[in-house]
């Protein structure tokens, strides 16, 4: 077999380097290219010493080689996403072995139905190898994301309000796009019962009145001079158009995401009357663009 030892090169380095780029737009991840470059580097270094211990057809040899990829695998990605810890690494490492099955399995196939002469195999590959992983990079938090462990998107959140403070669990929704009509701050939706805590007697009682709705709410808040200061969150829900929810305005919020405190001060609470989760594994929605 003849292999051209430039090209292979050029290759491999184009594709890591495509891989790493693929791997940080499904986690989110930020990158610098220059970093992206380094591992793409540490890569070919890693198939020069492949194509060495190739000749060697011993167990042991083999053997060698597979752990030699693997610390490869873990080193490319440290270089290339500094500032990580191993738990966050293992992760990366088992998003560019995924990645890189997918996109040149799916490479091979399709090689394998035109056929052609190995530098022109080689070219093909990269050049579909490259659309295959922009494919990837723009739909695959979308594809990634349903073999996700449910428990990611469940975040600890804290709300702070008049110097009290609340501690739940809250869904990171993909989907949530309510934002407050006049300040246009990101809301999120959380459970009442819940928040009660937060507020006064007065509001508390109010809230818990079955005979009031949210206009009235608002109005009693006005007249009884109860020191909250609400707000109305026009809505759009499943099968129900126009709907209005109830907000203020926290002190602050805490996010706790990978392994990360975020606090946002320009936030929007929405009350919901109706219980999100019956099974009560979080109790507030989140809003994407906090994160």
């Amino acid at each position: 077999m003849i292999i051209y030892a430039d090209i292979t090169f050029i290759n491999n380095f184009l594709m890591t380097v495509a891989i790493l780029w693929t791997i940080a737009k499904i986690m989110e991840i930020s990158f610098s290219w220059k970093k992206l470059i380094s591992g793409g580097l540490a890569a070919n270094i890693y198939l020069f010493l492949s194509l060495i211990m190739y000749s060697q057809k011993s167990g042991p040899v083999i053997f060698l080689q597979v752990i030699l990829n693997l610390f490869s695998a873990y080193i490319i990605v440290k270089i290339s996403f500094p500032g990580l810890n191993n738990k966050g690494y293992l992760k990366l490492v088992f998003y560019l072995y995924l990645v890189s099955f997918i996109t040149i399995g799916t490479t091979i196939s399709l090689i394998y139905l035109s056929g052609g002469s190995s530098l022109t195999v080689t070219v093909q590959r990269l050049i579909i190898g490259i659309i295959i992983l922009l494919i990837i990079a723009n739909f695959g938090w979308k594809i990634f994301r349903r073999y996700k462990a449910p428990e990611e998107f469940l975040l600890p959140l804290t709300i702070q309000f008049r110097n009290k403070s609340i501690h739940l669990t809250g869904l990171l929704d993909t989907g949530n796009s309510l934002t407050d009509p006049v300040t246009h701050l990101p809301v999120v939706v959380v459970d009442q019962e819940r928040l009660l805590d937060l507020f006064s007697d007065q509001l508390r009682e109010e809230l818990l009145n079955p005979e009031n709705d949210y206009i009235d709410l608002l109005q009693l808040l006005s007249e009884k001079r109860i020191p909250e200061k609400l707000r109305l969150l026009p809505f759009s829900d499943l099968g129900r158009e126009n709907g209005i929810l109830i907000g203020f305005r926290p002190d602050f919020i805490e996010i706790g995401y990978r392994e990360k405190n975020i606090r946002r001060k320009n936030s929007i609470i929405a009350i919901s009357k109706r219980k999100l989760d019956y099974d009560d594994e979080y109790q507030a929605l989140i809003h994407p663009q906090l994160l």
